[in-house]
């Protein structure tokens, strides 16, 4: 015998595509599995943020005026669980305080990136949205014989048909 047989030759070739695909599959989950990784984490610091920009109004109602208005603040923008949902318009390069809006319609909540900073500003152009929504939601309640609002804050996005969201609570209570 001088050479392979045709059947010695595809056993051959099939062993080698066997080294070959494993380790490429293996790479594209990997692959895969950062941008999921990398889309959740920048998911739960937009809605932390979320948080922390309704903790700022807040505190602004809190030092300019008192609980009941920060409540119907909260009611007259539509935020309550039971009626809607809000987005926090927001525009870090100018230093303005954030402020609550209706978030009504298909792109009324989607989050921006422009000029560096995530924002969520209707007016932005439109090749400045990225893929995450992100609302706010309020929740008001009695706890021990004093009124609390507890704040969702929700961010999500669908990757590749896939939907996921990222929802962070807190209770902000009247700190006065």
């Amino acid at each position: 015998m001088k050479g392979f047989t045709l059947i010695e030759t595809l056993v051959a070739v099939a062993i080698i595509m066997v080294a070959i695909v494993g380790p490429i599959s293996v790479m594209h989950r990997t692959y895969a599995a950062a941008y999921i990784a990398r889309d959740k984490l920048t998911a739960s610091y937009l809605a932390q943020e979320g948080i922390e920009d309704v903790r700022v109004i807040r505190d602004n109602f809190s030092i300019n005026s008192d609980w009941a208005a920060f409540t119907a603040y909260l009611s007259a923008k539509k935020c309550d669980v039971a009626v809607g949902t809000c987005r926090v318009d927001e525009d870090p390069a100018t230093n303005v305080p954030p402020v609550l809006a209706s978030c009504s319609g298909a792109t009324a909540c989607l989050v921006e990136l422009s000029g560096g900073y995530y924002r969520q500003l209707p007016t932005l152009p439109a090749n400045t949205r990225t893929i995450f929504t992100r609302t706010i939601q309020s929740e008001s309640f009695v706890n021990d014989g004093s009124s609390e609002e507890r704040i969702i804050s929700e961010v999500s996005w669908t990757d590749h048909g896939t939907p996921y969201s990222v929802k962070i609570y807190d209770h902000l209570t009247p700190w006065q």
